[in-house]
């Protein structure tokens, strides 16, 4: 048996074959490190890390495997010629599958981005896309074919920026399951890898049309959005013909005494029952507020889950208003009869979430911190794709907390001559850990052990709050 499987493999040449295994593998091995060393953090940079070291062994197991080849089978006659293979303009079409992902993204955050950090966005992974997933296979075609290069770039990008999605769906914080990971790694290489027993028109058709599919889906969700919104921002505005019943209601109201109006929220900060639930005794705090003369309501819930649709409605005291952030950015109807009433409308902010996206004409506060802009960082999207995960640790970032907190206070002290209101908003203790409370996670989990940390932090800034 063994001498006629040695014929067998004597009458076949797979030096081909180990050649191109081995830059396949060494392919994914490089832009694993590249990115596993470039971003550090994040669920993409613990993949990529964890993936770089299964990939040695496996590297060295097919060098091993072809040293043994030609020695045994080759009698170290090694011959190999690979012709090089020019671009194609088909091979473009390979680009559009780690853009479907990001594309979907753009859509999403369109409350946040201007046409231009749109296109900037998409740019950023288009030439990433075709420097890495298209040229790179190309200059190696030299050495192993080039579509089996194209599909190992190809499908490690699209892992990259699909992570998002994933660790999103799967509620992952910061490191992801490598299992799952790994398994839809491999079932795109293999759908990938199956186009070559399928019509290339056909294949290149149904990327096309998934592309297309994904973009049209995402336009038509953001233009219904877009549509609703903008009746009710129109609402919004005390000159339009439809007001808000409160606006009507107050209307030739007047003030007789022009206190502070302080909204200072706590993002994510639960109610005592559901953090009592999971074995943490928050009395301490609220018994502190009520001996400084303020009410807890306990058992109370915001009326939306995100905080832009929530607060959309706090803002305009009107459940039925559809989210939108400008109401967040001192255009809601409060902002508009308090100011009315004499009063300067601050916005204080950790961070530039509530501020980007819209022009600098819907941010109607008197003063903003941070100060206004026009568009949203398109690194902050970018990063956000790149570390594999939309959370606060990346969107909310750049914002000096020192900085926040000066400027909160300093309006909290009442060193302005006129009676002011400000939103203020705090990232503590932060949504992302506190996603456990519908996961419904035991206390001993590492996300609630997070949370309770974060809750801390909450606390100490308020109570530095009052006293201020």
């Amino acid at each position: 048996m063994s001498i006629i499987n040695l014929k067998k493999y004597k009458g076949k040449d797979l030096t081909a074959f180990f050649i191109g295994s081995i830059f396949f593998i060494s392919i994914l091995l490089v832009y694993s490190l590249i990115i596993g060393h470039s971003l550090r953090r994040g669920i993409n940079a613990e993949f990529t890390l964890y993936l770089s070291k299964v990939l040695k062994y496996v590297l060295v197991v097919f060098v091993s495997v072809f040293l043994c080849y030609l020695f045994f089978v080759k009698k170290m006659v090694f011959s190999y010629r690979k012709s090089f293979e020019p671009f194609q303009l088909k091979d473009f079409v390979f680009i559009l599958i780690p853009l479907t992902p990001v594309m979907q993204y753009i859509l999403s955050n369109q409350g946040s981005l201007t046409v231009l950090s749109s296109f900037l966005v998409f740019g950023f992974f288009a030439l990433i896309a075709i420097v890495f997933g298209i040229v790179i296979p190309v200059l190696l075609s030299k050495f192993a074919l080039k579509q089996v290069l194209i599909t190992a770039s190809i499908s490690f990008i699209t892992l990259i920026t699909a992570m998002a999605s994933l660790s999103e769906a799967n509620a992952w914080t910061q490191k992801g399951q490598a299992a799952i990971q790994m398994a839809i790694l491999i079932v795109i290489i293999l759908v990938l890898s199956a186009r070559k027993f399928i019509p290339e028109k056909l294949f290149i058709m149904a990327v096309l049309v998934l592309f297309s599919v994904n973009t049209m889906s995402g336009l038509l969700i953001q233009d219904t959005s877009d549509n609703g919104n903008r009746g009710n921002l129109e609402n919004s505005n005390s000159d339009s013909i439809k007001k808000f019943s409160v606006t009507s209601a107050l209307e030739d109201k007047k003030i007789k005494r022009h206190n502070d109006v302080l909204l200072i929220v706590f993002e994510a900060y639960a109610d005592f029952e559901t953090i009592k639930h999971y074995g943490f005794d928050n009395s301490e705090q609220m018994g502190l507020l009520e001996d400084r003369g303020f009410y807890v309501y306990h058992g109370t819930y915001s009326i939306g889950a995100p905080t832009t649709p929530s607060l959309s409605k706090v803002f305009n005291i009107d459940s039925d208003i559809s989210e939108h952030k400008q109401s967040l950015a001192g255009g809601g109807a409060v902002h508009d009869l308090l100011e009315k009433q004499g009063y300067k409308t601050y916005g204080v902010f950790d961070n530039a979430w509530n501020l980007r996206g819209l022009p600098v004409e819907d941010i109607r506060y008197y003063n903003t911190f941070p100060s206004t802009s026009e568009a949203m960082d398109s690194w902050v999207l970018i990063k956000a794709i790149l570390t594999g995960e939309f959370s606060d640790m990346v969107s909310f970032e750049g914002i000096d907390l020192d900085s926040y907190l000066e400027h909160k206070r300093k309006v909290i002290k009442r060193e302005y001559a006129s009676p002011v209101f400000m939103y203020s908003h705090s990232n503590f203790p932060s949504h992302r850990p506190s996603r456990i409370f519908k996961m419904n996670k035991g206390k001993d989990d590492a996300n609630v052990k997070e949370y309770i940390e974060k809750l801390h932090l909450a606390n100490a800034e308020m109570n530095q709050d009052i006293e201020a």
